[in-house]
């Protein structure tokens, strides 16, 4: 008797192992696979986000790159714009951006010309000294400073700045 039952036991085993062994391999390759299409299709859609805040942070750069040249071009042609109206002008740049939050025009020698928002403290103040200003004047081109938080409103905040016909324009963002 005690054969039959072995015996009984292999087969009721044999068949279990013929019915849960493709079930259990079935489903280890399908958690397999799954994770394969989960961990490509993450990737992809990091991928598409990448790309599309690159879009997007590249056009904020021209934007703010377009909007120093024309302020360049006034200062290099003062015949375009009326000197005394330039601040009024930097106020229409603000208005119009809003990812401006300052714009400042300096001389050569350091001290702030014209600005928007206009503030009579800031008027005349010199900037000589400054680590944004000089890293501007010792800049071939156009300089953006590392990130920092702003003062006015306890944000992020970045600086970018270039030279032009003997002024240095300052741009908060």
């Amino acid at each position: 008797m005690r054969s039959r039952t072995n015996f009984r036991t292999y087969v009721l085993f044999g068949n279990l192992v013929l019915i849960l062994l493709p079930v259990i391999l079935i489903a280890v390759w399908s958690v397999i696979g799954y994770k394969t299409v989960i961990v490509r299709s993450v990737r992809r859609s990091n991928e598409l986000v990448a790309t599309a805040i690159a879009g997007r942070l590249d056009e904020f750069f021209a934007r703010s790159r377009d909007a120093a040249d024309r302020i360049a071009q006034l200062l290099s042609r003062p015949s375009l714009y009326p000197r005394d109206r330039l601040n009024e002008y930097l106020e229409s740049i603000l208005s119009s951006w809003s990812f401006f939050e300052d714009i400042e025009i300096i001389d050569s020698g350091g001290i702030i010309r014209w600005l928007a928002p206009f503030d009579k403290e800031f008027a005349g103040m010199s900037r000589a000294g400054d680590t944004v200003f000089e890293s501007v004047l010792k800049s071939p081109g156009t300089y953006w400073s590392t990130t920092y938080m702003s003062l006015k409103n306890n944000e992020p905040a970045l600086t970018f700045g270039r030279k032009s016909n003997g002024y240095v324009i300052l741009c908060g963002l």
